[in-house]
C-alpha cells in the first residue's frame, strides 16, 4: 500500500537479508530504495561493486536504481553472536587467515582486523545522504 519501499538490510555473502522477499512482493508502480549495512568500508570501490553485482541478482532491472541504492557501515559483536554464526564466523576466518594478503577483499581485511571483537562503525550522520534522497 506504500508508493516507496526502503530495505534496509545486512550483507551475508554480499546479498541483502530480506531484500528478496521485499521485491517478491512489490507492485510495479512502487519506488526501491536499498540501505545495506555492512563492515567494510563503502568508500572501497571493489567491496561496493561486488555489493551491487550481487544486488542485481537479487533485484529485477525495473527496479533497479543504483541512485537508489546506499552502504552504510554496521557494528558486531561476536561475543552476542549465536552459535551458529559464531562457528560460521570461526569457519571463515580461518580460511580467510591462510591467504596471501595480496589476496584479501576488504571484507575479509574487516574479518581478520574485528575477528573475536565488539566493533562499532554505525555513524548516523551517513543516514543524511539517503533522507537528502527521499525528500
Amino acid at each position: 500500500k506504500y508508493d516507496r519501499i526502503i530495505c534496509f538490510g545486512a550483507l551475508y555473502a554480499s546479498g541483502v537479508t530480506g531484500l528478496k522477499k521485499i521485491v517478491a512482493n512489490m507492485k510495479p508502480n512502487q519506488e526501491l530504495f536499498v540501505a545495506t549495512v555492512g563492515m567494510a568500508d563503502p568508500k572501497d570501490n571493489a567491496y561496493i561493486d561486488t555489493i551491487r553485482k550481487a544486488l542485481k541478482e537479487q533485484i529485477p532491472p525495473q527496479l533497479y536504481d543504483e541512485k537508489r541504492i546506499f552502504h552504510f557501515r554496521g557494528a558486531i559483536d561476536y561475543s552476542a553472536l549465536d552459535f551458529k554464526h559464531r562457528m560460521v564466523m570461526s569457519m571463515i576466518h580461518s580460511k580467510v587467515s591462510k591467504m596471501p594478503e595480496e589476496e584479501l577483499s576488504a571484507v575479509f581485511k574487516v574479518i581478520l582486523d574485528t575477528y573475536g571483537k565488539k566493533v562499532d562503525y554505525v555513524n548516523f550522520d551517513t543516514l543524511k545522504q539517503l533522507q537528502i534522497k527521499l525528500l
